[in-house]
């Protein structure tokens, strides 16, 4: 999930194929989007602080959907998320599309991206391979981010940008992953990881008043594999690494 600037909740719908985006002040919903086809998974959204365009991640098919920033308040009910880019061919190798009956994260292809402060580059992990990727939104240019040294960023799932730092928080490894990235986002090194004795398979993380706040999914317990998830589910605030 993401907020833009006019307060609105944009929900990338996983299997549902669809973004739901909201008003956070009335509750209502404005607008639905939907992929075209059968077979998507939407894992995260950005959006870009200076065309208001939605990018949004598919982990079980080769593309970045866009939500255009002018189509938000169309009247019509639903909208076609326009398959912005499509990544057969580029610096991304999906693997197999994955099951929805025997899923696992080795199925999950691209997870967290992120939108640097100007909009003109985009962040984006890929769970299963631990890859990082840059993506010029002017060009759509996909590059590996280079010079990770021995980081292991496999089962990379949510993203938090802060300048040029970079925290990919690592479900199935309990950790949170600090990089600091050059000034084209195309290189970088590891600074430090984080964990905590709270996180139960954390997802994705936010800055907020100086903390970090990790949501903790526990995925491992009657999704990706057997048992109950234990209530209440739970958002872990640590220092920012």
């Amino acid at each position: 999930m993401t907020l833009d600037d006019e307060g609105r909740l944009y929900i990338a719908g996983g299997f549902t194929g669809k973004v739901f985006i909201y008003d956070t002040f009335s509750g209502e919903l404005v607008r639905t989007f939907s992929t075209q086809g059968a077979g998507s998974l939407l894992n995260d959204v950005t959006i870009d602080p200076r065309s208001g365009d939605a990018y949004v991640t598919d982990s079980l098919r080769p593309f970045i959907w866009r939500v255009p920033a002018e189509e938000v308040t169309d009247d019509s009910p639903e909208g076609q998320l326009d398959p912005w880019l499509g990544l057969t061919g580029t610096a991304i190798k999906y693997m197999d599309d994955g099951d929805p009956d025997t899923f696992s994260t080795q199925d999950v292809n691209l997870n967290g991206i992120v939108a640097t402060s100007n909009g003109r580059y985009l962040v984006t992990v890929q769970t299963n391979t631990g890859n990082l990727y840059r993506i010029d939104t002017q060009t759509k240019q996909v590059s590996l981010v280079k010079d990770l040294g021995d980081a292991e960023l496999t089962n990379g799932d949510g993203l938090v940008l802060r300048g040029h730092t970079v925290y990919v928080v690592r479900n199935e490894n309990d950790l949170i992953t600090e990089i600091l990235l050059n000034g084209q986002f195309t290189s970088g090194r590891v600074k430090d990881t984080a964990s905590a004795q709270s996180f139960d398979f954390p997802t994705t993380a936010a800055i907020a008043r100086g903390r970090m706040l990790v949501v903790n999914s526990q995925f491992d317990k009657g999704f990706l594999s057997p048992g109950v998830p234990e209530i209440p589910f739970t958002v872990s605030s640590i220092r920012v690494p």
